[in-house]
């Protein structure tokens, strides 16, 4: 019984992680054509708007708006680093695998070289 639940969790577990495999795969295809630089002055211009409006709203306060638009904003840039973030850190990935291949590559010529 116990080995049947195992079987039937392993399977849908590789199920479940391929098809997350692909969705992961879309989004990195898509988030390599960012362009990071644009979009951190973006972020800076949008996060210096949230903070004018925060102060403006001491001066003409609009207490129906003013807080959920600014939630909103707030949550908005956060996605947007987020998204810089991920941005970022596929780049790492793809200049890691570079060094990667790059070193198995002449380990694999050294190996040659050697008759390993």
């Amino acid at each position: 019984m116990i080995k049947y639940e195992v079987e039937k969790l392993m399977g849908l577990s590789k199920q479940r992680s391929e098809e997350q495999a692909i969705l992961i795969k879309n989004i990195s295809d898509n988030i390599i054509q960012i362009d990071v630089e644009y979009l951190e002055d973006a972020l800076a211009a949008m996060e210096k708007d949230h903070s004018f409006r925060e102060s403006a709203a001491v001066l003409n306060p609009n207490p129906f708006k003013h807080h959920q638009k600014q939630t909103l904003n707030s949550l908005k840039n956060d996605q947007l680093r987020y998204i810089i973030i991920l941005a970022k850190n596929l780049q790492k990935i793809i200049n890691a695998s570079i060094e990667l291949g790059k070193a198995e590559k002449g380990s694999s010529e050294l190996n040659k070289i050697f008759g390993i």
